[in-house]
């Protein structure tokens, strides 16, 4: 299948952008498309809505010179991304989709979303990077999205949030080598609900504070999930070093089965795997664990292993029930510099964590 010129696209792509009214770019069911890599520039005068009913599939050869995009939706707001069609990177490219508004920009290997925009009904695979990333953006809608990726494929994540406020994430499948979805610094009011998450890292606030850098995020609520088979359940992770905070975080109504690390807060968050021992850190507060239920697959089934010199303070355990995956065995909890009560049901029990 020989590739689709792009002027083929950017010819259709400038007329429903220039439209006088709301105006829709169609991927039509039943077609394959093989895409170079293109832009999609705006602004446009309307909304603008991509129905993608097709596949697009990006060709395999590696592309020269600086291009480290596959598809760039570019300064448009009120967007609208939807439809049943594949969007297939064939884990090749170094940026899956980008679409930014007039404030922002893409650094990361994935989609970058505007102000005001819906993403609903994709499937997005195999990507060698991240798959979605929304950045400087605020009134994103991401539902009915399913994301695969080896579940060894590292650093591909199937959501990455920063820089933004007011994203729901809902309704979604997500199963890749990296965290499910990852919540970084700048990203207020995300509510994350009815995602099934597996295999992958888990849903993950951070990392924050990396190469000594302030971290900012608050008011996140993670629930009503199902995470199976992952490398960790919900976690915060935080790198030495950095300073700023976490607060306001909540992870309710989770459900577990088979997970290493169910519950974690990480503050020697380390990719080396070997790193010194640093004075500041990000502060973790007012984080609620409540009505948490499943299966670890490690023994340490509730990890809050907080800063030595910035302790996690309200932190809340509420009707957590945590038992081994496998018969016969045992979970425990473990606590360093961790303050907050214990309400309910707590199994394993958390003795460690202090008032």
């Amino acid at each position: 299948m020989p590739p689709v010129a792009p002027i083929a696209f950017l010819d259709t792509w400038n007329a429903t952008c220039q439209s006088s009214v709301s105006s829709i770019l169609l991927i039509p069911a039943g077609k394959t498309f093989l895409l170079n890599p293109i832009v999609f520039q705006g602004p446009c005068q309307f909304d603008v809505r991509v129905q993608v009913d097709g596949d697009i599939i990006r060709p395999s050869q590696l592309w020269g010179g600086k291009i480290d995009h596959w598809l760039l939706f570019s300064h448009i707001d009120r967007l609208s991304i939807v439809g049943s069609g594949k969007i297939d990177d064939q884990r090749s490219s170094s940026c899956f989709l980008r679409a930014f508004s007039s404030f922002g920009f893409c650094r990361s290997n994935a989609q970058l979303l505007p102000t005001r925009a819906l993403v609903a009904g994709l499937r997005l695979i195999n990507s060698s990077q991240m798959h979605l990333v929304v950045g400087f953006s605020s009134a994103i809608r991401i539902t009915g999205v399913t994301i695969t990726a080896p579940g060894d494929s590292p650093n591909t994540d199937g959501i990455h949030i920063q820089q933004s406020h007011h994203v729901n994430v809902s309704d979604s499948t997500i199963g890749t080598g990296d965290d499910c979805i990852s919540i970084g610094t700048g990203s207020f009011h995300v509510n994350v609900s009815w995602v099934t998450c597996g295999p992958g890292h888990g849903i993950s606030v951070g990392s924050l504070g990396m190469n000594n850098s302030r971290a900012e995020v608050s008011d996140i609520q993670v629930g009503h999930c199902n995470i199976s088979s992952t490398m960790n359940g919900v976690r915060i992770k935080t790198w030495q070093g950095g300073y700023g905070y976490a607060k306001a975080i909540i992870f309710e109504n989770i459900n577990f089965t088979a997970v290493n690390n169910p519950i974690i807060i990480d503050q020697h968050y380390c990719a080396t795997g070997v790193c010194a021992e640093k004075s500041s850190a990000v502060q973790v507060t007012d984080v609620q664990f409540i009505e948490v239920r499943g299966t670890s697959s490690s023994q340490v089934a509730i990890n809050l292993n907080c800063s030595q010199n910035v302790a996690c303070t309200g932190i809340t355990i509420q009707n957590v029930e945590i038992q081994p995956a496998q018969q016969g065995g045992q979970t425990s909890s473990y606590c360093f510099n961790a303050h907050g009560t214990v309400t309910g049901v707590a199994m394993p029990a958390v003795p460690c964590l202090m008032p």
